[in-house]
């Protein structure tokens, strides 16, 4: 009796099993093919030519190939529409998309891969992916976004791929990826990054793969800091190299030191090709730079460089102080005389490149003899000189 009473459990279990695949496989819309797939119920309809989204889908369907149709774009709460809010698994690979609304995938809520690579996305609302909460890996490469905005990637706790490479991306904001526990991989090879800050991925804790190559880095001092990030936190893949400046250009960023990663320097003071007049025994000409790292400064008179020595008549002396990052470097020419007339070249050089004014120095006690000569024009006592 107890056996007929298990047979008969049995042979119901199996009814509701058959009745229930026959369901969700029948429920098929042409030309999807509903079928098991690792242990879920899959619909594959890619390369169907398909519009729109299938609406008679069965709304257990838990994995979701769309690939390879002519979608155009994905509306708001696109998939609960159809009754698709149980997927786990959605393709959307090379289906033409161009925009993407900010609600599309709001009802996913167990979703934890998406793939959206190879489409014509340009802008992805901060919103996009709210209420996907579970999402594990997300895929944009090959489209043509441009920027990252705050908030774009959050709160996504169990988030460990994202995949952003060959897009047209110039600027990633600061909080673009936030709250991202378990982020492990992150690519962005592939876009048109120069620049890019490192808040905006140390807080990444278990981030372990960084791509980063094929973007035209302009490796000077605005780069400086997020590159030793990278180095120092052992993220550095090949074969990230420098596009700019021409120096370095082609240099792995590992072949690089610290102090590479400079700024070409600029001598705010003297103005080029200034005039100075001054009736004064000592005369002090001002050097005024910002440069990072800090540069090296040096005077020249009339093309030789000045010579600051320790024995004889001292003819020279040289101040220096740095204010707000602006560095003074002023030479003071002492008890001049008539050969001390002439041009005066302050030239600043770092790693990053080199910078140089010049400014005509007059002394107003020689002046009553004759004219000036200052770049093959002669100038008199009263051409409205500047005087100190």
């Amino acid at each position: 009796m107890a056996h007929k009473c298990w047979q008969t459990w049995l042979n119901i279990a199996l009814v509701f099993l058959t009745t229930t695949a026959a369901d969700f496989t029948t429920e098929c819309q042409r030309p999807c093919d509903c079928r098991w797939q690792s242990g879920n119920k899959a619909a594959i309809c890619a390369n169907s030519s398909l519009r729109v989204i299938p609406v008679n889908l069965s709304s257990d369907i838990q994995i979701l190939d769309l690939s390879n149709n002519n979608l155009l774009q994905l509306h708001q709460e696109a998939f609960k529409r159809v009754g698709l809010s149980n997927l786990k698994k959605l393709f959307l690979k090379d289906c033409n998309i161009e925009v993407v609304h900010k609600a599309a995938f709001v009802s996913l809520a167990i979703m934890i891969e998406l793939d959206l690579s190879k489409n014509r996305i340009r802008h992805l609302h901060p919103d996009t992916f709210k209420g996907t909460e579970k999402l594990r890996l997300i895929n944009l490469s090959n489209n043509l976004v441009d920027k990252l905005e705050d908030g774009l990637f959050r709160n996504l706790k169990y988030l460990q791929k994202v995949e952003l490479s060959n897009n047209r991306i110039v600027r990633i904001a600061t909080k673009a990826f936030v709250n991202l526990p378990q982020l492990k991989i992150l690519r962005i090879d592939g876009n048109n990054l120069s620049h890019m800050k490192p808040e905006t991925l140390m807080a990444l804790r278990n981030l372990s793969g960084l791509d980063l190559h094929n973007n035209p880095w302009r490796c000077d001092c605005n780069l400086q800091t997020f590159r030793d990030w990278v180095i120092s936190h052992n993220l550095y893949t090949p074969p990230t190299s420098c596009a700019e400046p021409a120096s370095i250009r082609s240099k792995l960023w590992n072949e690089l030191d610290s102090s590479n990663f400079a700024c070409r320097p600029t001598i705010l003071e003297p103005l080029p090709d200034s005039t100075i007049k001054s009736y004064e025994e000592n005369v002090t000409l001002i050097c005024k730079v910002v440069g990072n790292p800090t540069p090296e400064v040096f005077w020249r008179f009339n093309g030789k460089t000045i010579e600051l020595r320790s024995f004889g008549e001292i003819r020279y002396t040289v101040s220096e102080n740095t204010m707000d990052l602006i560095r003074f470097v002023n030479l003071t020419v002492l008890h001049t005389r008539y050969s001390d007339r002439g041009n005066y070249t302050c030239v600043a050089e770092n790693p990053g490149g080199r910078d140089e004014k010049t400014l005509t120095l007059v002394l107003s006690k020689y002046s009553g003899s004759g004219t000036i000569a200052e770049h093959g024009i002669k100038k008199t006592d009263q051409d409205g000189y500047q005087f100190l």
